[in-house]
């Protein structure tokens, strides 16, 4: 396999939606069915896996992408409003069903994520690939402790090597990425746990 395939797979596994799957299968885990837990992680699946990776499927077969992971600028934004879109619908669900504080939680940053990026794509070019794995990795990070470190170093740094080898992003948009991640995991918990 070509260093190019590696790094397009990489990108493919650890996407938005790649990270959402993992996040809500995880927490599906930590809450059970407490508080519509599975059917919360059904509709967090959905919402965030699943209706979002039809619609990039969609657009890129309508012609409206030519590239899924580094579309031109007006492009990005198409797949970014509708990621919004998604997410939103999701997290409205997720707060009309009653879903467990951590899957809300695991929404509204994913929500809030694709917010900020969205807006600020119209100046300058952010990574939502290290946004989406930054808000992640402190999610597990506090759910699960310090033990997910070490693997969550080696995804980070997997995730940052495959969108520079691919010339999607520089440096400083991942790390931009990252840390706006992290910050809306930090910024967001006081608001889902009471």
């Amino acid at each position: 396999m070509k260093k190019n395939e590696i790094a397009s797979l990489v990108s493919h596994l650890f996407s938005p939606p790649g990270v959402a799957l993992v996040l809500f299968i995880w927490l599906a885990s930590e809450v059970g069915g407490r508080d519509g837990g599975w059917q919360a992680t059904a509709i967090g699946l959905g919402g965030y896996v699943l209706v979002p990776c039809l619609v990039m499927l969609a657009l890129k077969n309508l012609g409206y992408l030519r590239d899924l992971y580094d579309p031109e600028p007006v492009h990005r934004q198409r797949i970014l409003a509708a990621g919004l879109a998604c997410y939103l619908t999701g997290y409205g669900a997720l707060l009309a069903l009653g879903a467990h504080s951590l899957i809300l939680w695991c929404s509204a940053c994913f929500t809030a994520g694709a917010a900020i990026v969205w807006l600020i794509n119209y100046f300058w070019k952010i990574s939502i690939h290290a946004t989406g794995l930054g808000g992640g990795l402190f999610i597990l990070l506090e759910v699960s402790g310090q033990w997910v470190l070490p693997g969550g170093a080696v995804v980070a740094l997997a995730v940052a090597w495959s969108r520079l080898r691919l010339g999607a992003h520089t440096e400083p948009q991942l790390f931009a990425g990252f840390g706006l991640g992290v910050i809306l995991g930090w910024a967001l918990f006081p608001f889902h746990h009471p």
